[in-house]
């Protein structure tokens, strides 16, 4: 009988230590997962105010009919390569699944956004066409 309850000891000292390594390496990963999840909105935000920052200051440009603005990006955003798109109401970048929009200070108004880029090659090219009111996005 005594072999049975040491058995036993072990199989619940076991169990224990495993119930508290697997909390700590949860609490380890969410922690990971949610820092990775902020700092990658956060910089997807950066991105967009660069490229919005950009478009405006060619569309401050009454004399110019076409603008072509090379952007450079980061190529990753936490190890993630991520999208940049622009469509009719707003420029967003699509990040860890999570999309991140800027807003366009009512330039969507008066301008059309197109088009999208990855940004795997670390620049996008911004296209302005004053005369159409037309602003695209490529890689």
């Amino acid at each position: 009988m005594k072999g049975q309850s040491y058995i036993v000891e072990y199989i619940i000292m076991f169990g224990i230590a495993f119930a508290i390594f697997s909390t700590i390496s949860y609490i380890f990963f969410s922690q990971t997962d949610f820092l990775s999840s902020r700092i990658g909105e956060n910089s997807a935000k950066l991105v967009n105010k660069l490229s919005l920052m950009s478009i405006i200051k060619a569309v401050d440009c009454r004399s110019c009919d076409n603008i072509t603005i090379s952007q450079e990006v980061p190529q990753k955003i936490g190890g993630i390569a991520y999208n940049v798109s622009f469509n009719s109401q707003k420029i967003s970048t699509l990040v860890f699944n999570k999309r991140v929009n800027a807003t366009s200070l009512n330039l969507n108004y008066t301008y059309n956004f197109l088009g999208n880029a990855n940004s795997n090659n670390k620049k996008i090219e911004i296209k302005i066409n004053n005369k159409l009111k037309l602003i695209t996005v490529e890689d």
